[in-house]
C-alpha cells in the first residue's frame, strides 16, 4: 500500500473537490492515475452531483418544476448547485436558498412571482421536516393561563411558516395539488396572506386575512395576546377575537406560551 504525505493528500482533495463545481480540472492538477489525466471519471462524479441538486430540487420544489418546465428546471438546478453548494450533508436543506437564486436571475425578471414560489414552496418542506412538537391545544392554553391569557405570550411551532407576497402564490400551489390544474380565479399579481403548517404530518396552505397574518407577526416577534389582537382590530375593527384565537389553535399554530 502507497502512504500518501497527509499534505499531499489534503491538497489531492481540496483539488477532487474544486472540480466538481468547475466545467474544467484546476490547473497543474496533482489528479493523475498512471500519468493519465482522470477528466472522464472526474466528468462522472460531476454527473452524478448535478442529479442529486437536481433530484433534491424536484422533490422541495414539484410545483416550481411544473411551472418553469423539466429542461428549464434541471438546467436552473445545475447553475443553483454551483453558485449555492450544499453546506450540510443532510439533502433536505439544500434548497434553502433557491428563492433567492431565481429572484437573480435575468431570464426570469418578467416573471417576479417564481421567487415567491420557490420561498412558499420551500416553506412547504421545512414543514414538512420540521422537528415533531406535539402542537399547544386551546383546552390546554386556557387551563394553565386562566385569567392571565392575554398576557402570555404565544411560541409559534416550529412546523408553521407565514407566508406572505405580492402574487397569488397560494392560490397557485393549492391549484396544483389537484389532477386536474383549474385556472386561477384571480389577477396572478393579487396580494396575498398565507399559513404553511403541518397536522398529522400533513403540510397544509390556507389563505388568511391580513389582520390575523399581522397578529401572527406580531406574537412572532414576541408580543403577547393583548398586543397581538390590538393590531387585528386595527387592522379589521369588525374582527371576531374569539374565532381568530380558535382558527389559529385548530391549525396548531403554537408550540407552547411563556409568561409575559
Amino acid at each position: 500500500m502507497i502512504e500518501i504525505p497527509r499534505a499531499d493528500l489534503a491538497q489531492i482533495q481540496d483539488q477532487f473537490a474544486a472540480s466538481l463545481l468547475s466545467e474544467m480540472m484546476p490547473h497543474n492538477s496533482s489528479l493523475v492515475e498512471n500519468g493519465r489525466d482522470i477528466g472522464v471519471r472526474i466528468e462522472t462524479y460531476r454527473a452524478n452531483l448535478r442529479a442529486i441538486w437536481h433530484q433534491a430540487l424536484s422533490n422541495s420544489h414539484p410545483v416550481l418544476r411544473t411551472l418553469i418546465g423539466a429542461g428549464y428546471f434541471e438546467y436552473l438546478s445545475h447553475q443553483y448547485g454551483l453558485q449555492y453548494p450544499s453546506e450540510s450533508g443532510d439533502l433536505h436543506w439544500f434548497g434553502q436558498h433557491f428563492h433567492l437564486y431565481l429572484a437573480s436571475i435575468e431570464d426570469l425578471q418578467q416573471y417576479p412571482y417564481l421567487s415567491d414560489m420557490a420561498a412558499l414552496e420551500w416553506g412547504v418542506h421545512r414543514a414538512y421536516y420540521a422537528s415533531h412538537l406535539a402542537p399547544l391545544s386551546l383546552a390546554t392554553f386556557l387551563t394553565e393561563s386562566g385569567e392571565h391569557a392575554q398576557e402570555r405570550v404565544l411560541v409559534l411551532h416550529p412546523a408553521l411558516t407565514l407566508f406572505q407576497s405580492n402574487f397569488a402564490c397560494a392560490a397557485i400551489w393549492l391549484a396544483h395539488q389537484e389532477v386536474d390544474v383549474a385556472p386561477l380565479d384571480r389577477p396572478i399579481d393579487s396580494p396575498s396572506f398565507s399559513l404553511i403548517y403541518r397536522t398529522a404530518w400533513q403540510v397544509e396552505v390556507v389563505e388568511i386575512g391580513r389582520a390575523s397574518f399581522l397578529a401572527l407577526q406580531a406574537i412572532d416577534a414576541g408580543k403577547n395576546l393583548e398586543q397581538a389582537f390590538e393590531i387585528a382590530l386595527a387592522a379589521e375593527p369588525d374582527m371576531d377575537i374569539s374565532r381568530l384565537i380558535q382558527d389559529w389553535f385548530s391549525k396548531a399554530c403554537f408550540s407552547h406560551c411563556l409568561n409575559n
